[in-house]
Order: C-alpha cells, then sequence, then structure tokens
C-alpha cells in the first residue's frame, strides 16, 4: 500500500513516508527534528475531536485552560495539494525481501491501482464501495474470477482506499508471475470494458447496498470503539475542508438515493469515468463508424479528453472532474472545407460534454470557448480527414446523452 500511494501522488506529500525514509533519518540532526515538530506538531495544525456523553463547555474550557492558552496561534502551510492526472499509465517494479530459499515463482504480486475522485465528492465516495463489492470483493465477482481463471495468483483482492484527499482503487493477484504483468493488465481492462458495455451485475450491487447499508445503520466497526471510527471517517472529509466534518457520516440520504439508481447505467457510467485508463480511445464505437484516434499524441489519448484533464476551472480542479461524460461523436456528413487553396469534403465531429448527478437529467457542459478552440484546432490539425468540429449543447430532456 505504501508504495501505490507513493507511486500515483509523486507531486504532493503523499509521496513522503509519513514516519520518515529510514535510509535518510540518520542524517536528520536533533535540532532539525525539533524544528519540524515546533512547526508541524503544533496546535494550530491540529484537529481536536470529543466523543461521548459529557459537559462539552467544561471539557472546551479545561482544554483551553490547560493546552491551547498555552500556545500562540501560527500559520502552517500543511494543505495536501492535488496529484495532477497521469497522461498515460504507469508501471512500475518493486523488489521485497523473501526468506532464504524461497522460490522466485508464484511470489509476485500484481497490482492495478487508478486514483477515484476526491474524498470530498460524497456520493461518489459511497458508490465506489458497491461498484468494489460487484467486481472484486462479492462471490463470482466477474474480475476476480477472470484473473483467477486464468491462474493469476492464487489469491485475488481489492482495495478503495478511501481515507486521503484522492481515493484509490487497487486490484492486487497474489502468488502471480512478474511474466503475467500483460495479461493481468489486459484481462482487467477487458472484463471492464465488457462490464461497462453489457452492464454491471445488479443484484451484486444491490446486495453490496444492502451489506453496507446495514454496517452503516448497525454502526456495526467490529472490535473497534465506535467513536473511534467515526472519529476517523470524520477526518476523510474534514482534514480537506473544514465545512465538511460531518458529510461522510451521514449516509442515510445518500443510500436512499443508490438504491434508486442501481437500475439505471449510473455505475457503469462511473466505472467509465474513474477507472478511464482502460477505456482506450481506438477502440470506443462512435455512431456507425469507428474514429481512428491513433494520429493523435503518444496514440493513446483521446485530445478532447486530455484537454478536460488539463484545463483548470476557476476552483483549480480539471474541467474532467466537472463532467459527467464527455466524447467525440463521429457524424454521417460530409463538411466542405478550405484547406490550402483547395476545397476539401471531409468528416465532420461533434464534441459532447454534459454535467449531472444522476443521469436522468443532463445540462450541457459550459466549457470555456478558449477550450473549445484549442481542442477543434487539435483535432482539425492531427486527425486526418477531419475538417469541421461542433459542439452540441443540447440538455437532457429533450436530447438523450449518448447519441444514437
Amino acid at each position: 500500500d505504501r508504495v501505490v500511494l507513493n507511486t500515483l501522488f509523486p507531486d504532493t506529500s503523499y509521496a513522503n513516508e509519513s514516519g520518515g525514509d529510514p535510509e535518510v533519518i540518520p542524517e536528520l540532526t536533533y535540532e532539525q527534528f525539533l524544528d519540524f515538530h515546533r512547526k508541524y506538531y503544533h496546535p494550530a495544525n491540529s484537529y481536536i475531536y470529543l466523543y461521548g456523553d459529557m459537559d462539552m463547555a467544561e471539557k472546551l474550557v479545561w482544554m483551553d485552560k490547560e493546552y491551547l492558552s498555552k500556545f500562540d496561534k501560527i500559520t502552517v502551510p500543511s494543505e495536501i495539494g492535488m496529484q495532477k492526472p497521469f497522461e498515460k499509465p504507469v508501471s512500475l517494479y518493486k523488489d521485497y525481501p523473501i526468506l532464504k530459499g524461497e522460490s522466485l515463482e508464484d511470489n509476485t504480486y500484481l497490482s492495478y491501482n487508478a486514483v477515484v475522485g476526491t474524498s470530498l465528492d460524497k456520493e461518489l465516495y459511497y458508490a465506489f464501495d458497491l461498484i468494489d463489492y460487484a467486481l472484486c470483493s462479492s462471490a463470482g465477482a466477474p474480475v476476480k474470477q477472470a484473473l483467477i481463471e486464468k491462474n493469476i495468483g492464487t489469491e485475488v483482492y481489492s482495495i478503495y482506499e478511501n481515507g486521503i484527499l484522492q481515493p484509490y482503487y487497487s486490484i492486487v493477484a497474489k502468488n502471480a508471475n512478474a511474466e503475467q504483468k500483460d495479461l493481468f493488465v489486459q484481462t482487467i481492462e477487458e472484463e471492464l470494458r465488457k462490464i461497462v458495455k453489457k452492464g454491471i451485475d445488479k443484484k451484486a450491487l444491490l446486495a453490496g447496498l444492502n451489506y453496507y447499508e446495514f454496517k452503516y445503520r448497525e454502526a456495526d466497526f467490529g472490535a473497534y470503539p465506535k467513536g473511534l471510527m467515526y472519529g476517523l471517517q470524520m477526518f476523510d472529509s474534514w482534514l480537506y475542508d473544514e465545512k465538511m466534518a460531518f458529510d461522510l457520516i451521514e449516509g442515510n440520504e445518500i443510500y436512499k438515493k443508490l438504491r434508486t439508481l442501481i437500475d439505471t447505467d449510473y455505475f457503469e457510467k462511473l466505472i467509465e469515468k474513474q477507472l478511464s485508463f482502460f477505456w482506450r480511445p481506438e477502440e470506443v464505437d462512435v455512431s456507425q463508424d469507428r474514429t481512428d484516434f491513433r494520429n493523435l499524441p503518444d496514440h493513446e489519448k483521446d485530445i478532447f479528453i486530455s484537454n478536460l484533464q488539463s484545463w483548470r476551472a476557476d476552483d483549480g480542479r480539471s474541467l474532467y472532474n466537472h463532467v459527467w461524460q464527455a466524447g467525440v461523436i463521429l457524424l454521417p456528413v460530409q463538411s466542405v472545407g478550405v484547406m490550402g487553396d483547395e476545397r476539401t469534403y471531409e468528416q465532420a465531429v461533434a464534441l459532447r460534454a454534459v454535467t449531472s448527478t444522476d443521469a436522468m437529467s443532463a445540462d450541457w457542459a459550459h466549457l470555456p470557448y478558449e477550450c473549445l478552440a484549442k481542442v477543434s484546432n487539435e483535432i482539425i490539425n492531427k486527425v486526418k480527414g477531419v475538417n469541421r468540429v461542433t459542439y452540441d449543447i443540447s440538455s437532457k430532456p429533450p436530447a438523450t446523452i449518448e447519441w444514437e
């Protein structure tokens, strides 16, 4: 888990060891250690959480008198930064120690990892638990089953780590072999494409929802104290937005809403958006034809999507995080254009981007003109056979999100 965290977030504080790198710690002087502690282990950089039946005013007065009043207020720059999306998947090989004489055969961990939005997206925070259950955690889950049937590892499991600013999802095969890496990735991606196209198992989603909702209502934390677990869950949002202390521990309305979305394509759209690396542009069917995206930079990324990922909105997040669904549609018409001094008769494409909360209704995404102009220029200049780009500004209803 530590290696995954460090690798997925190389440009943020998650790239560092929280307790210090053992190889570097000997270089730390005692004064440096004290300076760091005085700055970052200061009450101004802390969160105080009380739980239980008590006189809260009395406790706060005591805390101020005996603790907080003994410190001066300071500003500590300890905000967690947002990791920008990678332009393409990254592979990493990492050695780990084994026992002397232990065989290297069937002794490799293979891990497929993707960042899933932010923990401040309350609906996604809860919904992805159900997706994980249906994909990999339930009995006979399709992704797990596909890997086991190909003898990739002796144990397959998944991790949805949502206790950090940018949660991540991991699918892991234990006791596999390094040479199975490509087949491991191929199998996962093929299965995810199949699920998005044909639909996720609705019974598995419902079982997952019933399981998590029951645990929520019963406050079932196993052997862990209820007060401690409530506090830890509060920190999943409170650490990153001081106005969201209680949002993630209030789940009744979210579970109620998710139950109404099980029989829609809501969860398939979440898989397609949040685990987007598996959806290779050259494999996306559009209309009755197929757009050839292989002339794009890196031969892997859709120009429209990559611009949405790189273009920042006013709140500092990418446009991609503000859009529910986006794509490029190859229109079944030819368009008259001018290239140099000559007329051309080539294809036209439409850009489609929408915002929505439930897929039952949607509004066209009001993207910056500058972004649309950049996308249009790149497509026309880099995709052979296209000379016109349009932007669909139809809302649902009356138009549907997809073009059919």
